[in-house]
């Protein structure tokens, strides 16, 4: 998920159970290492995708393929609005991620997950920001929920997943390397309230639950 936040700032800047042992289901430990994966390194963009006819103010269609970081692929389709009016510029996003194949390892859990027609994602991002990015501030909203299927280790299920993932992201959280971000919510009727890092250990930030 940290490529959202690299193509947000392009932009500001210029997308349990039932399962080959069927109807299984996820231990806890699995269900976290979904989620942490889901934003942290599930998905690695090749470059920041431009939206089709961008007018600050207006949405944009917007879709975007990205290889998954064990094999698959995962496609984000919908629409982005730049705002760039006072007090501060703002993306919001507002789509699915549909996934094939989509696979990654988490915590030594590695799981594939295939969601057809996507995960609902919509989102969120407020900038305060210099152009040379040597001061910055980013606060981050993100939901998803949706059903996915999935496999791991020779297992095999489908889940609901209802997430809410938060951050406030600065140029002093980034120098300390203190801070995640924040996702809670529910995954295959299991809750989740776990620190996440959606830059991979790049840009660490605080979290608003």
């Amino acid at each position: 998920m940290r490529n959202l936040l690299t193509i947000a700032l392009a932009l500001t800047l210029a997308a349990c159970e039932s399962a080959t042992e069927p109807n299984a289901t996820m231990t806890q430990a699995e269900a976290n290492a979904f989620v942490r994966g889901f934003y942290e390194s599930a998905f690695a963009f090749d470059e920041p995708p431009t939206p089709e006819g961008f007018q600050p103010g207006e949405p944009a269609d917007w879709t975007s393929t990205s290889a998954c970081a064990e094999g698959g692929t995962a496609t984000f389709t919908g629409k982005v609005t730049i705002n760039l009016e006072p007090p501060v510029p703002s993306m919001e996003i507002e789509g699915v991620i549909a996934a094939e194949g989509c696979t990654f390892t988490t915590d030594g859990v590695t799981t594939t997950f295939d969601a057809d027609p996507g995960l609902p994602l919509n989102g969120t991002f407020r900038f305060a920001i210099v152009p040379d990015l040597s001061d910055f501030r980013v606060t981050v909203m993100l939901q998803s929920s949706g059903s996915f299927d999935w496999m791991i280790d020779g297992r095999s299920g489908s889940c609901d997943l209802e997430t809410v993932l938060t951050a406030d992201v600065s140029s002093e959280a980034a120098q300390s390397g203190e801070s995640l971000g924040n996702a809670k919510g529910t995954i295959c009727g299991l809750a989740i309230d776990m620190p996440v890092d959606p830059f991979d250990g790049s840009v660490p930030y605080v979290a608003g639950a």
